[in-house]
């Protein structure tokens, strides 16, 4: 028998389980399962809620730990966000000029710019969608690629049309 859960629900399917996957089955691979262990394979049907609910049952652990670290990435970024625009006001106010605005941008790039560069992951997706949802309002893909650092260009059609946020 394989090691595979099959769930259920055409909505999910292009985030978790790619092309591979019938257009109606999520398949997610071996949830840390050991090699010893026997082998099983199960599918439902499910809506949405409830296979973030049903994730967050099954790798809980996994969701707080990526949880934290994306609060901790948003908390980051707000601070490069915030020292980006406290320069850009002394040069507005005449304080630097823009070589020096320029200088100190690009002597510390990591204090003023906020880098895109990890790719998202199922558990990532499901910790930003709770994020998401407990801050309220509507989130264009860059502005949570902005917030979290994350690169969202490989998920972004399967995101926009799950309405994950």
């Amino acid at each position: 028998m394989e090691n595979i859960v099959n769930i259920v629900d055409s909505d999910f399917m292009p985030l978790i389980g790619g092309n591979d996957a019938p257009s109606n089955v999520v398949v997610i691979d071996d949830l840390s399962a050991k090699p010893e262990d026997e082998k099983i394979s199960v599918q439902f049907n499910t809506s949405k809620p409830r296979l973030c609910d049903l994730l967050n049952s099954l790798i809980d652990p996994n969701i707080i730990i990526a949880q934290n670290d994306l609060l901790i990435r948003a908390l980051r970024n707000k601070n490069i966000l915030i020292n980006y625009l406290n320069l850009s006001q002394r040069l507005l106010e005449k304080e630097i000029t823009e070589e020096d605005f320029d200088n100190i941008v690009s002597d510390n790039v990591d204090e003023y710019f906020i880098k895109i560069d990890k790719k998202v992951s199922l558990v990532e997706l499901c910790a930003m969608s709770i994020i998401l949802e407990k801050i309220g309002g509507e989130f264009s893909v860059s502005d949570v690629e902005q917030m979290f650092s994350l690169d969202l260009s490989d998920s972004v059609n399967e995101i926009e049309n799950s309405k994950l946020f």
